[in-house]
């Protein structure tokens, strides 16, 4: 038999109370709240990634990109190599360096950060030129061509991370207050979707950048500098940072894509796209409980059955 045309539900928007609104919108509401709780913990991880090694400050100096370890920079090879170290710290060298966002920290080993250089815009890290204006007059150390050839390629990919994470900062910030703004209205969720795949997109590129540079970085320190005993590490608590940064927002996106297609917003309600719970019961449910609707037919054909209120 041919299905039975569905009734169309007029309804007066006017005469819908705000429990009904609030009943009716009120999965939206848990997701749009979701999403801003995403964008709001990717907000505080970039925020981390920001201020990490910017001063030396205690627990700053823990969240740094990439270190390098520079205590036994004599080969070992040397006669009295322990001497020659201890001589190399005279000569203006520290035991380590360590990047952040903004800024490089020097320290020792035993009494932990010295120092940090000023913050700047776009920074990026060159060991060659830190160690050298570090050492005194007549003092050199011959670094590897391989790991100076190297250091084009860190400065254009730190400066793109720079702009990636900076940026991705600023947006997941204001996405905490747009998010909630997809309760609306579908069509208003479409550019917050739009903004929202950006910030995520910067996000996922400055993390992906960040760890893939720092350990090929490394791979060219173990490498070409294993012979002057220069070592290198990756900050794995920035590393972490950054991805839960990134897939926090990128899962913000991800359900705002499906705010754009599901879910009752206030304006299906309010211009009668869409009845409201209550008020659907009440036009199709019975006194007797029966849901006296139009007929609907299921995936394979059967026929759905009455439903009990």
């Amino acid at each position: 038999m041919p299905r039975a045309p569905t009734e169309k539900v007029v309804l007066d928007p006017e005469r819908i109370t705000k429990a009904e609104l609030r009943y009716s919108t009120k999965h939206r509401k848990f997701f749009a709240i979701f999403v801003s709780v995403l964008f709001f913990v990717a907000t505080v991880f970039l925020i981390m990634i920001n201020i990490g090694s910017v001063s030396n400050k205690r627990g700053l100096t823990d969240l740094y990109f990439f270190k390098l370890n520079v205590t036994d920079v004599v080969p070992s090879s040397t006669p009295n190599a322990v001497l020659v170290n201890s001589l190399a710290r005279t000569l203006g060298l520290h035991d380590y360096y360590q990047v952040g966002m903004w800024t490089y920290c020097e320290g020792y080993n035993q009494g932990g950060i010295a120092d940090c250089s000023k913050p700047r815009l776009e920074y990026w890290f060159n060991p060659v030129e830190i160690i050298l204006s570090e050492l005194l007059a007549g003092a050199t150390i011959s670094l590897p061509a391989e790991v100076t050839k190297y250091l084009h390629i860190i400065r254009i990919a730190s400066q793109v991370m720079f702009g990636c994470f900076f940026a991705s900062t600023m947006t997941s910030f204001v996405l905490v207050f747009l998010a909630p703004i997809a309760l609306l209205s579908k069509l208003w969720t479409i550019p917050i979707c739009i903004f929202a795949l950006l910030s995520a997109i910067a996000t996922v590129v400055g993390a992906g950048i960040s760890t893939g540079m720092w350990y090929l970085f490394k791979h060219y320190i173990k490498v070409y500098a294993e012979d002057i005993n220069i070592t290198a590490d990756v900050g794995k608590l920035m590393e972490a940072f950054e991805w839960i940064a990134a897939g926090s927002a990128l899962f913000g996106a991800l359900f705002l894509m499906g705010l754009m297609c599901c879910g009752t917003s206030r304006r299906d309600i309010k211009t009668g796209r869409r009845i409201s719970r209550s008020r659907y019961r009440r036009k199709f449910v019975g006194s007797d409980g029966a849901a006296d609707m139009p007929s609907q037919r299921k995936w394979f054909g059967g026929k759905r059955r009455a439903v009990k209120a």
